[in-house]
């Protein structure tokens, strides 16, 4: 599969982690992924999202008074691309694991500008991510650290 184009098309980032993250905290990275309709010029779209949280032990030290869903602190990053892509043969038609695979060298490069904006270590954003597929909807593998 070979990118030929891609365009970021919009991005949402939301910060808040209170304290520093330590050495206890989770990743997530998802994606999810169109199959093309229709002639359009950029006919896929990859929508890319990275969400980390403290460890539960670490949520226990702060006090709120919000409901436990929100109460949950949590750095959330998500892009949003158009893209154009080649398959160099006709089982890479339309594989949702290989296009976001293919496309995730540019999108890291988003993600590591916009992790250094909000001060967040870069290096929690793997060079290639694990990623698996189903029916269109991919996940990442969470990783605790």
């Amino acid at each position: 599969m070979r990118l030929e184009q891609i365009m970021l098309m919009g991005q949402h980032s939301m910060n808040d982690i209170e304290t520093p993250l330590g050495d206890n905290f989770s990743v997530e990275i998802t994606y999810a992924s169109n199959v093309p309709a229709g002639e359009k010029p950029w006919p896929y779209e990859i929508t890319y999202a990275i969400l980390i949280r403290p460890s539960a032990q670490a949520e226990k030290n702060l006090e709120t008074d919000r409901d436990a869903d929100e109460s949950a602190s949590k750095f959330v990053v998500e892009l949003h691309y158009a893209a154009r892509f080649v398959p160099e043969d006709e089982n890479e038609r339309d594989d949702p694991k290989l296009e976001a695979l293919t496309a995730w060298p540019y999108a890291r490069a988003d993600f590591v500008q916009i992790f250094r904006m909000h001060e967040m270590p870069s290096e929690l954003i793997p060079a290639i991510p694990a990623l698996y597929s189903d029916e269109g909807q991919s996940t990442g593998t969470q990783t605790d650290r």
